[in-house]
C-alpha cells in the first residue's frame, strides 16, 4: 500500500503545535508517516510533542535538534533547514511527500484526497490542494482580514462550499459560505483562499502555491537532485533553500520542482494556514506565540 512522509516543522508554539497535532490526528487515512522536525523548542512545546506521543496511533518519528543561538538560527532559514534534514532520512518506504508547519490546521482529508490524485497520475508528479488563510498583523499580499494579535488555539476552521470569487490580480480567489455560516475567527461569511486554481500549472508563471498546499511523489527528488546544490547545513543535498545564497525556503525547492513537472491542482480543502506577525523563522526578536 502506498505510503505518504508528512514532515511537520516547529519551534516553540505550544498551543498551535498542540492543535496542528489534532488535525493530524483527525486525518481519514492512517496510510502516513509522520517526521516531527524540532528545531530546538522550549521545554512547553516539547511537552506537548511527548504528551500526544503517549496517545498517538500515528508512525512518526521525532527529531529533537539542538537549542542553537539567535544568531545562529537568522543565518539560515530554519524550517527549511529541518525539511532538508527529514529528505535526506526519509526510510525509504514512502511514495508521497507532504508539508505542515506547526501553526497549520490540515483537513481530515487533506492526506488521502491528495494522495488519491497522486498515484493516479503516476511517476514523479506534483499535486497542490485548496488553502484558506487567516491573517493576523501581517502584510501579506492577500487576505483583507486582518487582526492585530496572535492566533486563537482551539479554532476549527469549516470548509467554504458556495460561490468562489477571483480577485482582480487573479493570485487567490474570496469563497463564501452557502449556508448561513460564518467564519469563527473573522465573523465574515466567506474565507480567503491561497492560490489555486483548476487543472494544470507551472509554479511560478505566474502565480505560486504555499508549500503545505503541495504533495509530491519522492521520486520527484532524484529528479531535481542536479539543480540542488551540495553542503545542507545538516548533511546531504540541500533540497530547500536553507541558506540565503541559494534562494529562500519553498520558493527555491518548487521552482526547481517547476523546472522538471507541472503541478497539478487538486480540488480538495488541505490546509488553513494561520499567518501572523514574527512568523519567518529568521528575525533575531522573533516573536512565536
Amino acid at each position: 500500500m502506498a505510503k505518504c512522509a508528512l514532515i511537520l516543522t516547529t519551534y516553540n508554539r505550544p498551543k498551535l503545535l498542540a492543535d496542528c497535532l489534532q488535525s493530524i490526528e483527525g486525518q481519514d487515512t492512517r496510510v502516513f508517516c509522520l517526521y516531527l522536525m524540532d528545531d530546538g523548542s522550549n521545554q512547553a512545546a516539547r511537552d506537548v510533542i511527548e504528551r500526544w506521543r503517549e496517545q498517538t496511533t500515528v508512525e512518526h518519528h521525532w527529531w529533537e535538534g539542538e537549542d542553537r543561538p539567535a544568531a545562529d538560527r537568522k543565518r539560515t532559514i530554519s524550517y527549511s533547514r529541518s525539511i532538508n534534514h527529514a529528505l535526506n532520512h526519509l526510510l525509504g518506504a514512502e511514495e508521497c511527500v507532504a508539508y505542515v508547519c506547526d501553526d497549520d490546521y490540515l483537513y481530515p482529508e487533506s492526506i488521502s484526497g491528495r494522495m488519491a490524485a497522486l498515484l493516479e497520475l503516476g511517476g514523479p508528479r506534483v499535486v497542490f490542494g485548496r488553502s484558506r488563510s487567516v491573517q493576523y498583523g501581517a502584510g501579506a499580499a492577500f487576505n483583507t482580514w486582518q487582526a492585530n494579535e496572535f492566533p486563537e488555539s482551539g479554532v476549527a476552521f469549516p470548509r467554504p462550499r458556495g460561490r468562489r470569487v477571483l480577485h482582480a490580480e487573479g493570485a487567490s480567489a474570496r469563497t463564501y459560505f452557502d449556508d448561513g455560516t460564518v467564519d469563527p475567527q473573522t465573523g465574515l461569511d466567506y474565507v480567503e483562499e491561497a492560490f489555486w486554481q483548476p487543472g494544470e500549472w507551472w509554479y511560478g508563471r505566474p502565480y505560486s502555491t504555499d508549500h503545505n498546499q503541495v504533495m509530491h511523489h519522492s521520486t520527484a527528488l532524484e529528479a531535481i537532485k542536479h539543480l540542488c546544490p551540495q553542503g545542507a547545513d545538516l548533511g546531504g543535498i540541500q533540497y530547500w533553500g536553507e541558506d540565503m545564497r541559494w534562494g529562500v525556503g519553498d520558493k527555491a525547492f518548487f521552482t526547481k520542482l517547476g523546472h522538471v513537472f507541472p503541478f497539478h491542482a487538486v480540488d480538495v480543502w488541505t490546509v488553513t494556514k494561520r499567518y501572523h506577525l514574527g512568523s519567518d523563522g529568521v528575525q533575531m526578536g522573533e516573536r512565536r506565540e
